[in-house]
């Protein structure tokens, strides 16, 4: 019995130092001010990572177009010659706009030539592009054509980046 009676205090004071130990613990590594911010940082670091990632593979499996920005150019005018808009479309850069609703996708180009096919309009697209003469660029992995009336005037532009990803060009702008 007497032995028991001594145990207590060193039991009790083991629980206590433990508790007190356990309580720092989850105090420094959860619950601080400091933690806190470490919490974030690492959920904000993840969130950046995933969106990165999605981003990237995007990219990599955006192929079609070609391998020059002539090429490109060629197979969008071939596309619509055809009537397939949806392949036109692909042959144009995702939306690269984070808080854009159509992020990583080519809607707004695919709207705009349905617009033109169905106002009958694309037939003067297709003029229009055939007309498109290489205008270069001084900055890499960019290109650009113009597009000139017979009194050398510029009537429009054809604007091509370089995916790089994927080592394809595509239309910018228009």
């Amino acid at each position: 019995m007497r032995m028991k009676k001594k145990l207590w205090p060193i039991l009790v004071a083991t629980f206590i130092l433990v508790a007190l130990i356990g309580a720092w613990f989850i105090w420094n590594n959860y619950l601080s001010p400091a933690a806190q911010r470490r919490l974030e940082l690492e959920r904000n670091y993840e969130k950046a990572t995933s969106a990165m990632k999605t981003f990237e593979d995007a990219m990599r499996a955006d192929t079609y177009g070609g391998k020059t920005p002539e090429e490109t150019l060629s197979m969008l005018i071939d596309a619509l010659k055809k009537g397939d808009i949806k392949l036109a479309a692909k042959y144009f850069t995702l939306d690269t706009k984070i808080n854009n609703p159509d992020y990583l996708t080519r809607n707004k180009w695919e709207k705009g030539l349905e617009e033109k096919n169905s106002t009958g309009e694309i037939e003067n697209l297709i003029g229009l592009l055939e007309k498109a003469q290489p205008a270069g660029s001084s900055m890499v992995g960019y290109f650009g054509f113009e597009i000139r009336e017979s009194t050398g005037e510029l009537m429009g532009d054809v604007g091509m980046q370089l995916n790089r990803y994927s080592n394809t060009w595509k239309i910018e702008s228009m």
